[in-house]
């Protein structure tokens, strides 16, 4: 089916793939609308296919050039054209679509997208990125032509097109956001609602009711007024944690985390802010509780003084760094411009937010590194400690209701 193998596409890491053979013997040249295109490194022949390097000839025709180091892949985005490779891979991805929201529901739906088959891949050539040029200058609906007496690629198009500025220019972040979170769809913010053709309006309407609101029994209670009682409860927390029929969909509501509206197709939208800074979540105490669910860990609590104490479940390997040092210090470093006043809901996707390090009495230490995920979290890392670490999800400004 053409959904699945879409997604398979979008949703590949592979290793970077280094093809070196090519036919250099000639001079190959470029031109757009009669006019040379300058190359820093010279276009290559191979199988009788021309690959050109990845920008030159695409910005020259007035598109935006992304390349994305991990997991290998370059988008070359033309307005509602959004053009997707990746090194070593014969099958592309053309989406027609204003913007990510459209390109995720084309995925589900099997419309406005479609797989294009190259005999030559993207490659990487002497370090550099090379493509070819035919068949995405085609697919962007550019008239491609060769005279193999001058070795030349002929492109023509409308002055017009070249002209045209692009107006998407978050698409290949979300991108790249949704294939590094092994295909997780990444959720709208409640200020996207309003705009979205794929939100029915009773929700938008619910969604300009209960955006402003704090208290999770009056967001429960407007919500009840609109969609009757829930359906059912989507967490055994002892936290308010309730779920609605909706057109299309469901609503989420948590008193943790607040209301969200999620379409048939996963596709997920907050209807109300989440804020939280780095202070609330750390100060004046931080249980890991939350977080480190092992049978092999217990509980480490950290105090706003600095301290930490760490209290040893029955199950504890007694090998572990905390079975040796119940007690210590605890320190934070953040990376970057992050700090305690930094609102998470505001930090990039899985980019490195800062290091907690334990020092404990005898002198040992280890060290969690903390990231934020793609969804409403955190997540943590260690080696050292050599523990499971869940994501823990940022609260919402919400009093327990």
């Amino acid at each position: 089916m053409k959904k699945v193998l879409c997604l398979s596409i979008c949703l590949l890491l592979m290793c970077t793939v280094f093809i070196s053979p090519v036919n250099a013997e000639e001079d190959i040249s470029v031109t757009l609308n009669g006019a040379a295109i300058s190359f820093d490194r010279q276009p290559v022949m191979q199988n009788d296919r021309v690959l050109v390097p990845l920008r030159a000839v695409f910005e020259a025709l007035g598109a935006d050039v992304y390349w994305a180091e991990e997991p290998q892949i370059a988008g070359i985005i033309k307005n509602d054209i959004k053009v997707l490779a990746m090194v070593g891979e014969n099958d592309m991805v053309k989406c027609t679509c204003k913007n990510f929201e459209e390109f995720m529901m084309a995925m589900f739906d099997e419309t406005n997208i479609e797989e294009i088959y190259s005999d030559v891949v993207m490659q990487i050539i002497d370090d550099a990125v090379y493509i070819p040029v035919r068949i995405i200058s085609e697919a962007l609906g550019v008239s491609v032509d060769w005279d193999d007496d001058t070795s030349t690629v002929i492109l023509q198009c409308e002055q017009s097109f070249i002209d045209q500025a692009n107006e998407d220019e978050t698409f290949m972040d979300e991108f790249i956001a949704f294939i590094s979170s092994d295909g997780q769809p990444r959720p709208y913010n409640y200020t996207d609602v309003a705009a979205s053709k794929y939100v029915p309006d009773g929700v938008k309407e619910l969604c300009r009711i209960i955006c402003d609101m704090t208290d999770a029994a009056e967001v429960y209670e407007k919500i009840v007024n609109m969609y009757g009682e829930p359906s059912g409860d989507w967490s055994d927390s002892e936290s308010l944690n309730s779920v609605w029929d909706a057109e299309d969909g469901e609503i989420f509501l948590s008193s943790d985390y607040g209301a969200a509206y999620v379409n048939g197709n996963g596709l997920i939208w907050n209807l109300m802010p989440v804020h939280s800074k780095f202070s609330e979540v750390f100060e004046p105490t931080l249980d890991l509780s939350d977080y480190i669910t092992s049978v092999d860990m217990g509980t480490v609590l950290l105090n706003s003084d600095g301290g930490y104490r760490f209290i040893l479940p029955d199950e504890l390997d007694q090998d572990s760094f905390f079975s040796e040092n119940p007690v210590g210090v605890w320190e934070i470093k953040f990376e970057k411009d992050y700090g305690y006043e930094t609102d998470i809901n505001t930090a990039i996707e899985y980019d490195f937010i800062a290091k907690i390090s334990f020092t404990g009495e005898g002198g040992d230490s280890a060290s969690l590194y903390m990231w934020k995920n793609y969804y409403l979290g955190l997540e943590f890392d260690s080696n050292e400690l050599g523990c499971y670490i869940e994501p823990h999800a940022i609260k919402s400004p919400f009093a327990k209701g």
